[in-house]
Order: C-alpha cells, then sequence, then structure tokens
C-alpha cells in the first residue's frame, strides 16, 4: 500500500496540475481503498510486498470486487489494471 499511496499522491497532483481528469482522479482513489479493504478482509494485513503479489492474489482480488463490490466485468478490470 505504500507504493499505491505514493502513486496516488502522484496522481493527485497531476489532477491539481489539470494533467489528469477529476474522474480519473476519482476511480484511483477508489482503486486504491479497494486494494486495501481486501487485503485487510483476505489477508489481514494493511500492507503486502510488490515481490508477494501473484496470479492468485490478483484472482482473488478480481473476484472480491466481483462479489464484495458487486462490479461487472469490464468495471472490476479497470481497478485490477
Amino acid at each position: 500500500m505504500k507504493v499505491y499511496s505514493q502513486s496516488r499522491d502522484e496522481m493527485e497532483k497531476q489532477y491539481k496540475a489539470g494533467m489528469k481528469s477529476l474522474s480519473t482522479y476519482t476511480k484511483y482513489r477508489i482503486g486504491c481503498a479497494y486494494v486495501g479493504e481486501f487485503m485487510q478482509t483476505q489477508y489481514h494485513v494493511k500492507d503486502i510486498a510488490l515481490k508477494e503479489l501473484s496470479l492468485p492474489f490478483i484472482t482473488d482480488y478480481e473476484t472480491f470486487l466481483r462479489t464484495d463490490k458487486h462490479l461487472k466485468i469490464n468495471s472490476a478490470m479497470v481497478f485490477v489494471r
């Protein structure tokens, strides 16, 4: 989450500078919140090392988005990317 938070801060700077749209910035913030919630509910952690990200993690995250957040496939894929 530390890397995601740093990236979110960069996205906020770009939004404030007029380089990113409000919708892009909003989706990024929501995505960060979803990842945090997923890690806490599924893995009971607040952060995870990038090297620990695996295909099962991504697949579980997609399932979380589709079931817990009730997103359709295309919407879920926006957050998986």
